[in-house]
């Protein structure tokens, strides 16, 4: 849907506009409409539409300096002039300017005002899938040329200019995409491929010289030939920033501060890989070069032991990592900095969420890692840290069938007993919100039906075969009041505890 915005001082002529035809029929959505040219920049100025229909001359700025300031913050804007005005200069300037069409209101048709809207909008559309296939075909060559599966001399859609130009590399990893895509979102990746490709777009859009591709689905490689390193880290940080906000992803990005050619590109991403490790040293809000890598060269070596828990959850070695975690409380690094400190345990903290998360596995934090964090209560973190492996461990290598086993046992020998879901989690060793959710998928019930359940079928049994009487049987299996007992089992058997007596007896 292309964005449409009117700018009239008449208000009988702007409200005739505005439903004069379905715009949305024709593929237009009006997202302003406007009585000055002023009111209209300012807006328009920061919200970028695809046609403006606008009068010349207005009040205040004129229709022709509206449009030529316009196009200094989005080039791409197009203009329709409707105007009674007829000064031949003026005209000719709006022409000048790129205006698709001038209608004089004196001739103003509503079909033929139809047909000029429908036909900038089928050109638009043809334009706009034009520019997509040739994105498309680009970053298609720009990977192949990245993984090596074409000569460099073979690329047709990239310029020799921007082939042979050296080049500064940047790397936008996205931490959580698949949980985002899949839990918070429910979007497909190619849409929020598109989101982002569109961001990225205008962020960039004074940059000339600039390519980017999607490596892979959460890794973005972008090219530039600009030699203001200084400008390029400003855009990357407000595209972080605005990413992270709009879709709730978490970025890192990494930055060379080395120019190379396109050809040697893999070689060198492999570099700027390798400053992934470096991530947990510095601020979520910092982008990441060699030159803040090189201040932790020789500091206690906490990327190792972060890849080495990373790689025992691959490997699904939990005790190791739990014996590492209390390895650590022996590990106060005291003439580190603080904020490293921090960065470590969070980045070990996001590492065992994400991992929860992707496992479709809820983590009940009580009190929160960041407030442990924010009294610098290493063991504290340690202990919850290790709660959460341990729920994660308990998730994946328990099998259902075995655990469902093992409740029904529970429950049959503690049934009489006063027996809470949240003392059987706690005697299984789970969290209590995600026991009672994998409960509720093991038995298909509450567990408050299941217990009743159980009990209800004790309490037949001892009809049958005791000649207790039926207070008694009831407080036997747990009941302690009588009447509640006796509606129970009337729900699920459709008689009294009496009549399922007379009729043993009747046989």
């Amino acid at each position: 849907m292309l964005k449409l915005a009117i700018v009239e001082d008449e208000l009988f002529m702007r409200e005739f506009l505005e439903g004069c035809i379905d715009y949305k029929e024709l593929g237009l959505e009006i997202c302003g409409s406007f009585c000055c040219a002023e009111d209209a920049l300012e807006n328009l100025r920061h919200n970028k539409v695809d046609l403006v229909v606008t009068d010349i001359v207005m009040p205040g700025m004129n229709g022709i300096e509206f449009m030529s300031e316009l196009l200094r913050f989005n080039k791409d804007t197009h203009f329709i002039v409707i105007s009674n005005y007829q000064d031949f200069e003026l005209v000719r300037k709006a022409f000048r300017i790129g205006i698709c069409d001038y209608i004089p209101k004196t001739e103003f048709e509503t079909e033929h005002y139809r047909k000029v809207i429908s036909t900038f909008v089928e050109q638009e559309f043809s334009k706009q899938q034009l520019q997509r296939d040739e994105n498309i075909q680009k970053e298609k060559n720009l990977k192949e040329i990245f993984w090596g599966e074409i000569q460099v001399a073979e690329e047709k859609n990239i310029s020799e200019n921007f082939l042979e130009c050296k080049l500064l590399f940047a790397l936008i990893d996205i931490l959580n995409l698949e949980r985002i895509v899949k839990d918070e979102w429910n979007m497909d990746k190619d849409f929020l491929k598109n989101s982002i490709s569109n961001y990225l777009d205008q962020a960039f859009s004074e940059f000339k010289h600039i390519e980017y591709f999607f490596n892979e689905p959460d890794k973005i490689i972008m090219l530039f030939s600009v030699s203001d390193i200084v400008a390029i880290k400003q855009i990357l940080y407000k595209t972080k920033t605005v990413l992270e906000q709009k879709f709730g992803l978490r970025i890192y990005v990494y930055l060379d501060n080395t120019y190379t050619l396109l050809r040697n590109l893999r070689s060198r991403y492999k570099e700027i890989y390798n400053l992934r490790k470096y991530r947990f040293f510095c601020s979520e809000s910092e982008i990441i070069t060699f030159k803040i890598a090189e201040r932790f060269q020789d500091s206690f070596d906490y990327k190792k032991e972060f890849s080495d828990i990373e790689n025992c959850f691959q490997k699904k070695e939990f005790n190791t990592i739990i014996k590492k975690l209390d390895a650590m409380k022996d590990v106060y690094p005291e003439n580190d900095v603080i904020e490293t400190v921090l960065f470590f345990y969070r980045h070990i903290y996001l590492l065992v969420t994400d991992y929860a998360k992707s496992s479709d596995i809820v983590l009940d934090e009580g009190l929160s890692f960041g407030e442990i964090m924010e009294c610098y209560n290493y063991e504290v973190a340690i202990e919850l840290l290790k709660k959460y492996v341990r729920t994660i461990s308990g998730s994946l290598l328990f099998p259902d069938k075995r655990l469902a086993e093992q409740l029904d046992e529970y429950v049959q020998q503690h049934y009489a007993e006063e027996l809470t879901l949240e003392m059987i989690a706690k005697n299984f060793q789970y969290e209590y919100g995600y026991f009672s959710r994998m409960f509720r998928k093991l038995k298909g019930v509450t567990f408050k039906k299941y217990l009743n359940s159980v009990r209800l079928e004790k309490a037949m049994q001892l009809i049958k075969t005791s000649s207790l009487k039926y207070s008694e049987i009831a407080t036997a299996v747990g009941y302690r009041n009588y009447e509640h007992f006796s509606r129970l089992f009337c729900e699920q058997y459709g008689c009294s505890p009496s009549k399922i007596e007379r009729m043993r007896t009747d046989e």
